[in-house]
């Protein structure tokens, strides 16, 4: 038997739901509040981290991200058959030519986009004012989200 709700419980999962939502308003507003009035000191990065983010650990940290990801998969088996003739789809070659050119022009990019940003990220880690910047901005984006969870209707 199908139990019909009443109007007191919809009442109740509404302020629950409700509650929840201010809350976690209230704490997006509260984060990017302390964020936005911490001092300098807390901004900048130790030297410890910087060594140990290297240009390897940026490159090993992307490879297994791929790896694992189960959408690369999904993109070998829908988009490569395309690729090579209906003669040829029952061999395994073709399938592993476009797979071994598609890992290798694919681990040529990472390695480059690597490099090139953790170029780029130690210039910009160095730099104060852009560090006090970003913390601003990012601040702002958190009570910015608290603002628009807490007024939004539904």
């Amino acid at each position: 038997m199908r139990r019909i709700r009443s109007f007191n419980d919809y009442c109740k999962t509404a302020v629950a739901f409700s509650i929840i939502k201010y809350l976690g308003a209230a704490y997006l507003v509260y984060l990017g509040t302390k964020a936005l009035f911490s001092k300098k000191e807390n901004l900048k990065f130790t030297e410890q981290q910087e060594e140990n983010e290297s240009i390897w650990t940026s490159f090993s940290s992307g490879v297994i991200t791929n790896v694992l990801n189960p959408k690369v998969a999904l993109f070998f088996i829908s988009f490569f058959p395309q690729f090579i003739n209906k003669e040829n789809i029952d061999s395994v070659l073709p399938f592993f030519i476009l797979g071994l050119t598609y890992s290798g022009l694919g681990i040529i990019w990472c390695f480059m986009l690597a490099y090139f940003s953790s170029m780029f990220s130690n210039k910009l880690k160095k730099s104060e004012k852009f560090n006090v910047l970003l913390n601003k901005f990012s601040s702002l984006i958190y009570i910015l989200m608290g603002l628009k969870i807490a007024l939004t209707k539904k």
